[in-house]
């Protein structure tokens, strides 16, 4: 086995693009990433693109496009993480987290401690979830609003909030934020509940990236004050009811195990349980 760094994403995407497709949503974060990457709807900072290698054939494959992003890796067994890991390592290229699905993702932070002796922190546990069906919650009379309907106040005050909740111990909120709200409003995918006689909107979501057959649903936020209405539900399953009519086959999304709400309505709108993902911080060397 051998790692292999490729020069570019379209370079990236035609090694590996068929593999990573026989998992598509559980693959979703890499493919949607290089695909948003190849299409310039990212920014890019010293984007790293690899794969593992057996007989010339990828086994495995990791993503990032910023340094302060954590690394995206696919399916893999346990040698193939090691290895990836030991390469990381060999090469000197620093990493602040890795993300994945839950084998490979455990596989990786095991290997992580016993090479460096330091211990990686469990920041999240996913449900991966997938949707080719929608079942509606009854009509309230609101509707997907797009995001140049809505001030750059009240979508940077959502996305905070955003991640205030899922992503506490993010270095400058603000700021990503900001970059969040920019980003989606050039690329026009984050949208809002509202209703004609709404003061503002009751909720948030967005269809953040794209792969060949599927669409990632994110973002998904309603403020404190809103809930317990069904509005998550109502524009979650709006949303993929647009992404499926635009020509995708299904929908997915990650959701906090740990928080059975929002498990439970993602069910009730037709998405199911299709696999598990991790999120690990990586104490610096």
């Amino acid at each position: 086995m051998n790692c292999t760094i490729y020069k570019n994403v379209s370079e990236f995407l035609h090694a590996n693009e068929e593999t990573l497709l026989k998992a598509e949503s559980e693959h979703n974060l890499i493919l949607g990433l290089a695909d948003s990457l190849n299409r310039g709807l990212v920014a890019s900072k010293d984007t790293l693109l690899l794969s593992v290698m057996r007989n010339s054939q990828p086994i495995g494959q990791a993503i990032r496009n910023d340094p302060d992003k954590p690394l995206a890796i696919s399916k893999m067994d346990p040698a193939p993480a090691r290895l990836l890991v030991e390469f990381l390592l060999e090469q000197r290229i620093p990493l602040k987290a890795v993300t994945g699905p839950i084998g490979s993702c455990q596989s990786f932070a095991n290997s992580w401690e016993k090479l460096t002796n330091r211990s990686p922190k469990l920041l999240l546990h996913l449900g991966v979830y997938e949707l080719d069906r929608v079942s509606f919650p009854s009509p309230d009379g609101r509707s997907l609003i797009p995001i140049r309907d809505v001030s750059r106040e009240i979508s940077l005050e959502y996305i905070l909030g955003f991640l205030a909740e899922c992503f506490p111990n993010e270095d400058n909120p603000h700021r990503q934020a900001a970059e969040i709200a920019d980003r989606q409003r050039k690329n026009e995918t984050l949208f809002f509940w509202k209703g004609p006689d709404d003061v503002q909107p009751v909720s948030m979501a967005s269809n953040s990236r794209n792969t060949r057959n599927g669409a990632t649903i994110s973002l998904v936020y309603t403020p404190p004050q809103f809930r317990g209405s069904g509005y998550a539900s109502r524009i979650v399953a709006a949303l993929s009811d647009q992404c499926l009519k635009s020509g995708k086959r299904f929908c997915n999304l990650f959701t906090d195990l740990m928080n059975p709400t929002s498990n439970s309505i993602y069910q009730k709108i037709g998405f199911r349980k299709i696999g598990e993902s991790m999120h690990f911080t990586l104490p610096q060397l």
